[in-house]
C-alpha cells in the first residue's frame, strides 16, 4: 500500500533558514513547502493541505499575527509552529496562542528544530513521516508546485523504458532533467550522451547520429561510430530536436521504429538499445499540424511529455536558488557577499527573468566578482540594458502541456507568480 508523507510548509523570511530547514525535512522523509511572504503563505493554504505549518521568527511580530489568523482560515486541522530567537532561552516567557501546537527556540539549530517538531508530533502517529517512502534525490532545487510535479513524473519514470519529450524555454535546465531521467533508470550504469540539433550543420549532424565508414565522404579518414552506436543501452539527449532538418527526421524515425541505424556510406544496418528523450522549446505538435515537423516522429517522441516551467512562474524559487548560487560563487572566488535584504529580493522576485536560472546564476556570479563591501550591488544583478527598458513586465507565458496544445497564461509581474556551475539542475 502506497503511503502519503506528512506536508509541512514553512514561512519566514531568513532564506538560509528556509533552506537548511526545508532540506533537513526532507531529509526525515516529509514533503515540504516554502513561502517568504504572507502571499505565498495565502496561496501555497489555497492550493494544497498542509498536516504542519511553520512560522520563523524574522517574519515581524504583525506579520505572524497575519500567518496565524491565515493557517486558522484556511488549514484549521493543520498543528501550526511558531520558531522564536528568544535570548534567555525561556519558552515560558512567550504564551502559546491560541491554535499553536508549540514554540521553538531557533538557537537550537537546524537538526534541533526538526527534532522538536517530530517529537511534538509523536503523540499522533498520523503526523509521522512514513520511513518507507525512499528519498529522491534528483539535485533540484525548487519546492513550487511546477517542480514538484516534475519530480513526481521522474519518479514514475524510473521503471519504464519510454520515449520523452521535454518542454521549456532556454535556461530551464532541460538537459539536467534528462540527466535525472537517466540517473533514476535501468540505464543509469550506462552513457548518457546529448547532442544540439540546432547546434550542428545538417551533413555534419547526420554523421555524429550514425557515424561513417571510411571513404565515405572526402573527410572520412577511419570509421566511426556515431552517438547512438556509442550510447546503446543508455540514454541519448537530442536538445531542440524541433530545429531538426526534415530529411534526417525521417531517418530518426526508423531508427525509432526498427532499433537499429546505418552509418553514412555503410549498407550494413547496426541493431542499437538506445533511449531517447528529446528537448525543445518549439510547440512541435502546432509545427506537425503545418507540415514544419514530421507528425509521426513528434508521436513517437511524446510517449510522455514533461513542461519544465520558466523562473517567472515559480517565483517562490528564487531565494532557494539564490542562496545556493551565492554560497557556490562565495567558495568558488574565495569570498564572503551576503544575500541581498528584502526589499532587493523583492526586487529580484519581480524581474521575470527572460534568461531563466542561466540568467540569475550569470548575474549572481557577476554580483559576487564585482562585489566590494560584502553586499549584493543590484546594479551587478541588473544589466545595464535591463535598467534602461525598466523590464519588470512579464512577457505572455507560452506552456505546452501534456496534450501539446498551446496555451496562453496571462502573468502579471509579482504575481507570475541549467545547468548551474557545478553540474546540479535547479
Amino acid at each position: 500500500m502506497t503511503t502519503t508523507p506528512t506536508k509541512v510548509l514553512i514561512i519566514d523570511e531568513d532564506f538560509d533558514f528556509l533552506d537548511g530547514l526545508s532540506r533537513e525535512l526532507e531529509s526525515k522523509k516529509f514533503s515540504v513547502g516554502i513561502a517568504n511572504r504572507l502571499s505565498g503563505l495565502r496561496r501555497s493554504l489555497e492550493g494544497s493541505t498542509f498536516d504542519i505549518v511553520v512560522i520563523g521568527s524574522l517574519l515581524g511580530n504583525d506579520n505572524r499575527t497575519l500567518g496565524i489568523e491565515l493557517v486558522r482560515e484556511y488549514s484549521p486541522a493543520s498543528r501550526l509552529f511558531l520558531i522564536e530567537s528568544l535570548r534567555n532561552g525561556d519558552t515560558s516567557a512567550k504564551p502559546i496562542v491560541d491554535g499553536v501546537a508549540g514554540i521553538i527556540e531557533k538557537r537550537l539549530g537546524i537538526e534541533g528544530v526538526v527534532a522538536e517538531i517530530r517529537r511534538c508530533c509523536s503523540t499522533d502517529s498520523t503526523m509521522l513521516p512514513h520511513d518507507q517512502i525512499p528519498p529522491l534525490d534528483l539535485g533540484i532545487i525548487g519546492r513550487s508546485d511546477g517542480i514538484l510535479q516534475v519530480i513526481e513524473k521522474i519518479q514514475k519514470l524510473s521503471q519504464v523504458d519510454s520515449s520523452i519529450l521535454i518542454y521549456g524555454e532556454s535556461g530551464t535546465g532541460k538537459e539536467l532533467i534528462a540527466h535525472a531521467i537517466h540517473n533514476t533508470s535501468k540505464r543509469s550504469h550506462h552513457r548518457f550522451s546529448a547532442i544540439n540539433c540546432s547546434a550542428i550543420p545538417e551533413a555534419l549532424l547526420e554523421t555524429e547520429l550514425f557515424g561513417h565508414k571510411k571513404g565515405s565522404f572526402t573527410d572520412a579518414k577511419t570509421d566511426r561510430k556515431g552517438i547512438f552506436e556509442l550510447s546503446s543501452n543508455g540514454t541519448l539527449f537530442l536538445d531542440e530536436i524541433g530545429d531538426m532538418p526534415l530529411g534526417l527526421q525521417a531517418k530518426l524515425l526508423r531508427v525509432l521504429q526498427e532499433k537499429e541505424i546505418t552509418p553514412v556510406g555503410s549498407s550494413q544496418a547496426v541493431k542499437i538499445d538506445t533511449r531517447i528523450i528529446a528537448a525543445t522549446h518549439h510547440n512541435l505538435r502546432s509545427e506537425a499540424e503545418q507540415h514544419q515537423f514530421r507528425e509521426d516522429l513528434y508521436y513517437r517522441l511524446s510517449v510522455i511529455v514533461i513542461q519544465l516551467p520558466p523562473l517567472r512562474s515559480r517565483v517562490e524559487d528564487i531565494p532557494l536558488l539564490f542562496a545556493h548560487f551565492l554560497r557556490h560563487f562565495n567558495q568558488r572566488f574565495s569570498r564572503e557577499v551576503n544575500m541581498p535584504c528584502q526589499s532587493d529580493m523583492e526586487l529580484i522576485m519581480d524581474y521575470h527573468w527572460p534568461g531563466n536560472i542561466r540568467e540569475l546564476q550569470n548575474s549572481i556570479e557577476r554580483a559576487v566578482v564585482m562585489s566590494v563591501d560584502g553586499r549584493i550591488n543590484m546594479s551587478d544583478i541588473f544589466t545595464e540594458a535591463v535598467r534602461q527598458v525598466g523590464s519588470f513586465i512579464e512577457p505572455e507565458l507560452k506552456v505546452f502541456n501534456d496534450s501539446s496544445t498551446l496555451e496562453v497564461l496571462d502573468s502579471k509581474a509579482g504575481h507570475g507568480k541549467t545547468e548551474s556551475a557545478n553540474g546540479r539542475f535547479f
